[in-house]
């Protein structure tokens, strides 16, 4: 006989389904791995459109700063060079809200087959940008004891 309660994503099993014998086992098994990727999809689909949304909301801010450049006179061509870096970024915030997870991982995938040079320099600046942030998130911290 199983028993099991479910507590938010988790669900957890008592009797025989909790890996009594080499079946058990492997049933404990694939279920951590079921349950590990529902939590990872869960995970990315919200990253992703949260990530979209801030996006969104830099393509207006962008888009507000080509208009109010177009109204003072002061460069047309940089107005519509705003806007077009706008409407990309708007594209760009619209794919990541719209999309699954499954097709994110999916395009990635390909991008990185088709483009590897081109994947392989934008997780080199990924990985430079967050390890600048990283160190300007702890300069304060140190900076009364001598460190840098």
């Amino acid at each position: 006989m199983t028993q099991g309660t479910t507590s938010g994503d988790f669900t957890t099993t008592t009797g025989s389904q909790r890996g009594n014998g080499p079946s058990g086992v492997g049933n404990a098994v694939e279920f951590t791995r079921s349950t590990a990727r529902g939590f990872i999809k869960k995970q990315l689909d919200q990253g992703s459109t949260q990530a979209g949304e801030r996006m969104a909301s830099t393509a207006q801010n962008i888009r507000t700063i080509g208009q109010e450049l177009r109204q003072r006179g002061q460069g047309d061509a940089v107005a519509q060079l705003a806007e077009s870096i706008a409407d990309y970024v708007e594209r760009a915030a619209t794919y990541l809200r719209d999309s699954d997870p499954e097709t994110l991982m999916r395009d990635a995938q390909e991008f990185g087959r088709k483009q590897p040079l081109a994947f392989a320099a934008g997780g080199l600046v990924a990985g430079f940008v967050v390890s600048r942030l990283l160190k300007l998130s702890t300069v304060p911290r140190y900076e009364g004891e001598g460190y840098r």
